[in-house]
Formats: C-alpha cells, structure tokens, sequence
C-alpha cells in the first residue's frame, strides 16, 4: 500500500534526529500528520463531489477514458504518467511551442481528456450539435482545422453517417492520434488527415460545405490569414462553425481578442455573416475568460 510505504520512509527520515531530540521530532511528526490529514480531508471532499454527479458525466467520463486508454494502448495507470512538458517561461515563438507541446505524444491524449469534465471543452461539444440539428443536408463534406485529438470530427462523422471529412493539423502526433481514435470508431473509411498549416491549406478554392476552426485560430500569430484561408476552401453559401476564447492570455494563445467584439469584426473582415453566435464565461483554475461560438455562411 501506497499508506505504508510512506509511513516507513516517514518515520525512517525523522529516526536519527527522535533519538537526540525527541520533543522536537514529535512536534514535527504531529505538524506533518496534521498537514497530511488536511489534505486527505479536502481529497475526500473532491471525490464526494465527483461522486455525486449524475450518470451521464459517468457515463461520458468511462466512454472518453477508454477511448484513450485504447488508442494510446496503455492502462489508466500509465496515462497518469503522460505529461505535456511545461513551456519556457515567457515563450511566445509559434515554432517553439510547436516543438515543446504540439508535437509531443501526449498532447493529443490529454486534449482529449478534456472532453471528460472540462466545461469550455463540453462547451464546444454542446453548441457544434446545435449547429448540426440545423444542417439538414444529406451530404456534405466538411474541413476540420486543427483538430487535434479528433474529438469533434469523430462527433460529425457519428452524428452525419453520409458525411465526409478531411482535417489538417499542425501536429504528426495528433494526426497519427486521431486516425486511430476514426478506426477505434469505424469511421476512419470517411476521413482523411493531414499534416500542415491552416494558413497554407493544401485544397482548392471553393472545396468545402462546411468548415470548423473551434479552438485553434487563437494558436496561431496571425488568425486572420487562417481564417482567410478558411473562407477561400468553403464554398459560396457554405457554413462556418468557429470557437475563439476572450481574455485568455496562457502560452498557447498567440492570439488574445479583448472581447466578443473583435472576434465578430474578425468574421466580418472575411466576409462570414454570422447566423448564430454566443459568448459565455468560465471559471478556470487560470481565472476567468469567455468562450466564443459562431456559426457563418460564406457571402
């Protein structure tokens, strides 16, 4: 047990100084446990929080935790290990960030997990299947940019069985990462990924029915080139369905708007008429910012 081990190497720090100063040593051995107890106190607090929620963020929570563990081929175990090294301090460089997190192979698990228990994430989940209950067409094609572990083009494909796919990213492991989560759910016969920059995309003008960009035009130094590239693939009257965060200024984000202002200036300035839009704030461990969700037609 875990429990006892640590009791054993506890006790084994303070042995040599018990023997010359036992009052002291005591002291110190009562202050640790109090601390100790403090915590595991709060943890149980954490935990009976988790517990009662309902079944269905049990039931999501079990479906996207075995989708990793299955694509990644671990046990939950070892995803505990997975971790995205931090970025150095004040980095702002597109290329390092690229280097340091992107193309590490525990980004995309861990962006993944998001959609477990993290609001913004769910969110996103959330306002993409209003859209989609508006899209009454049988067949389209459709263009995620920077899908990352491929959350939300898996959503469509099982959501629009006659819809295909295409989705660049700027990431080999997320591309490697989501072709394994498409075969997992047997729709990887509809989609086609690939590696690159959505400020170059490799398609022809005018290719696309419906294009996403939900949490990734922030990514990049110069969104409105991405977007623009965006528009130039979908076709005339095609859809755009976008997410952009307000006032969260993390490592990542080269991009941070000031308000949900300035991202609608931003879809007016390549000629997206939005049809629906909503900004809603979150709490975060990293403070408050609001999330932006539109939905466009291509003028």
């Amino acid at each position: 047990m875990v429990f006892e081990a640590f009791e054993r190497q506890f006790e084994a720090l303070l042995e040599e100084k018990s023997r010359k100063y036992p009052n002291s040593a005591d002291y110190f051995r009562h202050s640790f446990l109090r601390s100790i107890t403090t915590q595991l106190e709060m943890m149980l607090a954490r935990l009976r929080t988790e517990i009662d929620k309902d079944d269905a963020y049990w039931e999501n929570c079990e479906q996207v935790v075995s989708d990793v563990l299955s694509v990644m081929e671990i046990k939950s175990d070892e995803l505990l290990s997975l971790e995205v090294s931090d970025l150095p301090h004040g980095v702002r460089d597109f290329k390092t960030i690229k280097e340091k997190l992107y193309d590490t192979a525990a980004y995309p698990s861990q962006e993944h997990l998001y959609y477990r228990n993290f609001e913004p994430a769910l969110e996103r989940l959330r306002f993409l299947s209003k859209q989609l209950k508006k899209l009454s067409e049988i067949d389209m094609q459709f263009c995620d940019l920077g899908f990352g572990p491929g959350v939300l083009t898996q959503f469509i494909l099982e959501e629009k069985p006659a819809w295909t796919a295409s989705g660049i990213d700027i990431s080999p492991e997320c591309v490697h990462y989501a072709n394994k989560l498409m075969k997992l759910k047997g729709v990887d016969e509809r989609v086609q990924f690939t590696t690159g920059d959505i400020r170059s995309l490799p398609y022809a003008d005018n290719t696309f029915d419906l294009v996403l960009a939900m949490e990734v035009l922030e990514h990049i130094p110069d969104p409105l080139k991405g977007l623009l590239e965006a528009v130039r693939v979908l076709k005339p009257g095609g859809y755009a369905i976008t997410s952009i965060p307000v006032q969260l200024p993390i490592p990542m984000h080269l991009y941070v708007p000031k308000s949900p202002r300035e991202v609608l200036d931003l879809y007016e300035d390549v000629n997206l008429e939005v049809l629906d839009f909503s900004a809603k704030e979150f709490k975060t461990k990293m403070g408050s910012f609001v999330a932006t969700f539109a939905l466009s037609v291509k003028g």
